[in-house]
């Protein structure tokens, strides 16, 4: 059996349905390219079934029409059992021709993980309907994948078996050649497209089975579930199992949303686009409760089930908030931001003095603004701090318009920006490290936590003993909107303190950081959004007690 590539294994799948008049042209072509071929006859009741006759195909019947996005699903299956790497699939109407089928061959060859779109050749006698469908759909898988083709609507294809027939559809018909995009792209797959001709008959001879109104509206149902899954503030990629989970929150095009919205209409707005959001979110995406889970049930004890999902949309709902908040600092300027600080003179004090002063921020509140509010201090901020994702789309790692100066030291860098950080302390700067998640290698000690042991990084009680430097827990919260509330806890490094020993000293940080951690949380319960699981399971917890690092 020839496979068409090589190291690749091609099924041609041709779905049938009432194609009586044109299949055995299409068989015809395809069969002078000598590749294995199957026809999905999806219920047909003319001649087609006796058409195929004639020819040397594999075949799947369905007794009823169930529509063509199930026809291409069940040939993934079906491909996939059997051992073949692609299906190219092609309309049994006539309108592409098996000639083409060569130039998605070498584009295979090329990009053996992509989805490959026949781009249809749109010249005279298409119609205007065709036209602007495709620019209509372009647009939307644009703003649900956040790539663009140009030709979104084309049956003409090449799929990888492997990962696309593990993933999830919704669409059985029509709307199943739009969700399938989406979803590959959400996968990681990329999309190529090759330049293929297209015909179209006079309206007398033309065979279609699309439903103007009950396909547009399934394919319009598709687009709105699409969208409004790709601005949820998680996102989770639509993965075949056993790949890895995408980094962190939300996606370019939710995230493009909302920068939209808080640019042109303010920030009002876009927390009344977050309602159904995170209510889709909460309500149909089991995963959601789950991350946020772990606090919730330390932070309300008893509450379960059913129970969790109202505590559980207050927590989200109030997480993308404060993303819009923080987001508004950086796209619009302070102007606007309302802040309570009742601690300011103190650190200013504090940063007068000229010493290192290490601040410990937290996944809290609307960290990002708060650090947007140390002009005053007159002096650069050093944050090792790993850019996210959904902070580089949202806008959150823009300060230029916040009149503070933070430079990003990276902790994927050089012994995790270690070096550059004390440096920055040697020479009296003020250094951001985080205090409730730690990167890469970073060394973790165990900690009680609302009631539990849990990991913290102790990188940021290190950096303040070995430079000699002052630490301040800096700790905020969001009470309004644009409105927040900061809190500074300060620690002084002494030279008595010093005596004690670097280890002992580091555990005795910890211990007031957590503290401290642990009551603002009470205060404001929905505003710590760690969700990465920091609770140790009881294995993980070293022999020797908390305060040992692992």
């Amino acid at each position: 059996m020839k496979d068409g590539t090589a190291g690749e294994r091609v099924l041609i799948v041709v779905p049938v349905f009432n194609n009586e008049s044109s299949v055995s042209g299409v068989l015809a072509g395809v069969a002078a390219l000598g590749l294995p071929v199957l026809v999905v006859d999806d219920g047909s009741t003319d001649g087609s079934p006796a058409a195929l006759d004639a020819f040397p195909v594999h075949r799947i019947r369905f007794p009823e029409n169930r529509g063509k996005g199930l026809a291409i699903r069940r040939a993934l299956s079906w491909a996939e059992e059997r051992g073949f790497s692609h299906i190219i699939t092609l309309d049994a109407d006539g309108q592409h021709s098996p000639g083409d089928i060569p130039r998605l061959l070498d584009k295979i060859r090329e990009a053996p993980e992509a989805v490959i779109i026949g781009k249809r050749d749109f010249g005279r006698g298409v119609p205007g309907g065709s036209r602007f469908g495709r620019r209509w759909s372009n647009l939307w898988i644009r703003i649900a994948s956040g790539v663009s083709t140009p030709d979104s609507q084309s049956g003409f294809r090449a799929y990888p078996v492997r990962p696309l027939s593990r993933l999830k559809y919704l669409g059985s018909r029509y709307e199943f050649e739009v969700e399938v995009l989406v979803r590959a792209v959400w996968a990681g797959l990329p999309l190529e497209w090759v330049d293929v001709s297209v015909r179209y008959f006079p309206p007398a001879e033309r065979v279609s089975h699309f439903r103007p109104l009950k396909d547009n509206a399934r394919i319009s149902w598709i687009y709105t579930l699409l969208v409004l899954r790709r601005m949820i503030p998680f996102r989770r990629r639509s993965a075949p199992p056993g790949s890895s989970p995408s980094d962190s929150y939300g996606n370019r095009a939710g995230h493009a949303v909302f920068r939209w919205v808080i640019g042109k209409l303010g920030v009002r707005p876009a927390y009344g686009v977050l309602v159904p959001v995170i209510a889709y979110y909460v309500l149909f995406r089991p995963s959601a409760v789950r991350a946020a889970a772990p606090y919730l049930r330390r932070r309300f004890p008893g509450r379960g089930g059913l129970r969790m999902l109202w505590p559980a949309y207050r927590h989200y709902f109030a997480f993308g908030q404060c993303l819009i908040d923080q987001a508004a600092t950086n796209i619009l300027g302070r102007e606007g931001l309302r802040i309570d600080f009742p601690d300011a003179d103190a650190l200013r004090e504090l940063s007068e003095e000229g010493r290192g002063l290490v601040l410990v921020v937290s996944h809290v509140g609307v960290w990002h603004s708060a650090l947007s509010t140390l002009d005053y201090l007159k002096r650069p901020v050093y944050l090792n701090w790993r850019r996210e994702r959904h902070s580089q789309s949202m806008g959150l790692t823009d300060f230029r318009k916040t009149g503070v100066e933070v430079r990003v030291i990276s902790p994927d860098g050089f012994l995790g920006g270690i070096p550059e950080l004390s440096l920055a302390l040697t020479h009296g700067r003020i250094v951001a490290v985080m205090g409730d998640r730690g990167h890469g290698s970073s060394a973790v000690r165990s900690e009680v936590f609302l009631g539990a042991p849990a990991g913290f990084p102790i990188l940021p009680y290190h950096l303040a003993f070995s430079t000699n430097s002052d630490l301040v827990v800096f700790l905020t919260a969001r009470t309004g909107p644009r409105r927040i509330f900061l809190r500074a806890a300060v620690w002084r490094m002494t030279e008595a303190q010093r005596e004690l020993g670097k280890d002992r000293v580091c555990r005795e940080l910890l211990r007031w950081y957590v503290g401290e951690l642990e009551r603002h949380v009470r205060d404001h319960p929905f505003m710590w959004y760690n969700f990465h699981g920091i609770w140790m399971r009881e294995e993980d917890i070293p022999r020797q007690g908390r305060g040992v690092e692992s």
